[in-house]
């Protein structure tokens, strides 16, 4: 089931160098700011609005990041609670070493053709995405992804 192992209490934290990284520019951005009112330096300025764009680009791109992520999350947990409900148990249980982008690509089958994927995906180790959602032929579509 998981992908990373080992964590424990002691190197279960994370540092998110994005959030480190648009606070370090924000920073920047209000000390270049102050700077140039204070100066009256345009090129000054000109670096304060700089910072202030990369700072707009990091902080976008993490929020793009964490929604996916959270929602890749979900999916998880949806298709577990699907396949625990579908699948019979043996194969329920064996869906379990399923990675997450396998089971993303799998959420599209229809839950009569389920099994009959879950299987193939297991017996063959299909792991590319396409592949797998090219298999399902009853699509359900996901219509609130972020």
């Amino acid at each position: 089931m998981s992908e990373h192992s080992g964590q424990n209490l002691q190197n279960h934290t994370r540092i998110e160098a994005k959030g480190i990284t648009s606070a370090l520019l924000s920073f920047i951005t209000i000390i270049l700011g102050v700077a140039a009112c204070i100066t009256g330096n345009t090129m000054v300025l000109s670096l304060g609005v700089l910072f202030a764009g990369l700072t707009g680009f990091v902080v976008f791109f993490a929020a793009r990041t964490y929604a996916v992520r959270l929602q890749d999350r979900i999916i998880r947990t949806e298709m577990y609670l699907r396949m625990e409900k579908v699948l019979e148990p043996e194969l329920a249980a064996r869906a379990e070493s399923l990675s997450i982008p396998q089971l993303i690509a799998l959420r599209f089958a229809s839950d009569a053709e389920l099994a009959e994927l879950v299987t193939k995906v297991l017996d063959e180790d299909i792991r590319d995405l396409k592949s797998i959602k090219r298999l399902v032929k009853d699509w359900q579509g996901d219509y609130h992804r972020v």
